[in-house]
């Protein structure tokens, strides 16, 4: 999805869209804070977008991540593990 600026220069939104990814699963939980957002699926994969500067959305860059991009958990000490629970601060 695009996003587009819903403020001024000096105080920038994202604007809420309408998915346009398929993803091929349900979503089992989906959290936002005032400037990103998470998506877990029924099979534990994790999706994330939104403001990024601190590096909040867990993808290894500081840059704003304006579709859904994959948190890649990493599942080599425990092959079986799965997400089952997200949730994000202020």
């Amino acid at each position: 999805p695009s996003q587009e600026k819903c403020a001024d220069d000096l105080h920038t939104t994202l604007c809420p869209v309408r998915l346009q990814r398929d993803i091929g699963m349900r979503a089992s939980k989906v959290v936002c804070a005032p400037h990103h957002t998470f998506l877990l699926l029924d099979n534990g994969r994790v999706f994330a977008w939104g403001r990024n500067d601190c590096g909040q959305l867990g993808l290894g860059t500081r840059k704003i991540v304006v579709s859904p991009m994959e948190i890649h958990v990493p599942t080599t000490s425990w092959p079986h593990m799965r997400v089952r629970d997200v949730a994000t601060g202020p």
